[in-house]
């Protein structure tokens, strides 16, 4: 053990077991006999036999008892859509309205997106595209389904957007 550092815990317990043997040393006589093992480990150490036993069955059957690891973040995988890609998607959606007249689904949106664009993300992550990029939003509606609608702010923007573009191109083409 010569070089490593002992923490909090360790020095705790090693003062706890000291004290422990010290405390038979100066009583002459031990705390308890040679054969009640995990009394005296108890008594050393501090912790109550309920949770030294599991720990001593473990300790027989397998040979180096493990702590758990320190909880690491994961890393994202995040996934971006150029501009191409997110026109396509909303192209996606605006066709399960206007020439499947249905209502669509993330699901139906995924299986259309994994086949005209490639997309490779997932549900979640489709969601979060069509919310924060292309200004989708999900709304409950009676039947406690929800359904894909546009942010009327965003759909605004869009109709505005569109008709300055064509003034500009009326313009430009009359003589």
């Amino acid at each position: 053990m010569r070089g490593k550092t002992i923490h909090s815990d360790g020095r705790n317990i090693i003062l706890k077991v000291l004290k422990f043997f010290d405390d038979e040393k100066s009583n002459k006589r031990m705390s308890y006999p040679l054969d009640k093992v995990i009394q005296r480990t108890c008594a050393a150490n501090g912790p109550s036999t309920s949770t030294a036993s599991p720990s001593a069955n473990t300790e027989l059957t397998e040979p180096r008892l493990s702590t758990p690891g320190k909880k690491r973040k994961r890393a994202t995988k995040k996934r971006t859509l150029d501009n191409f890609d997110l026109v396509a998607l909303r192209n996606i959606v605006n066709s399960f309205y206007t020439v499947k007249k249905e209502i669509p689904t993330l699901r139906k949106i995924l299986t259309a997106a994994n086949r005209d664009i490639n997309f490779l993300g997932e549900k979640g992550t489709l969601r979060k595209i069509l919310i924060d990029e292309l200004g989708y939003k999900f709304k409950k509606c009676k039947n406690a389904r929800t359904i894909l609608i546009q942010k009327p702010d965003i759909a605004a923007w869009r109709v505005f957007a569109n008709c300055n573009n064509y003034t500009t191109y009326r313009s430009n083409t009359t003589h």
